[in-house]
């Protein structure tokens, strides 16, 4: 997942790219490797992160593999084209990069629908 910043930093500016990545020790980061330098920023110590970084929307390319649910909400994979239903799963937010992304959104959503 990729985030990119909104506003300018003394050595950072606006648009620079951040991949979001996990330490067992010190949890959740964002790094950006760029010119031979790397820059790793942890969650924790990023105050009010929504007013710095927004989220990135992945767009597939022609014939890359995606994830998305389909309409029984269970887990699908297929190659991009530029078809459709294909636009249409994008434009609702169901097409994902990884697995794992499409298998938390499908949980998020049937955590919401057995709601009672």
């Amino acid at each position: 997942m990729q985030y990119k910043l909104k506003k300018n930093l003394p050595s950072l500016y606006v648009g620079t790219l951040f991949d979001m990545g996990n330490s067992s020790m010190h949890g959740d980061y964002l790094m950006n490797s760029n010119d031979g330098f790397t820059i790793i920023m942890y969650l924790k110590n990023i105050k009010n992160f929504d007013e710095w970084f927004e989220k990135v929307k992945w767009e597939p390319e022609e014939k890359e593999l995606f994830y998305c649910m389909d309409s029984r909400i269970k887990l699908t994979q297929t190659n991009w084209k530029n078809t459709t239903l294909n636009i249409a799963r994008y434009e609702a937010g169901n097409c994902f990069k990884t697995e794992k992304e499409c298998q938390d959104k499908i949980n998020q959503i049937k955590q919401i629908l057995c709601e009672k």
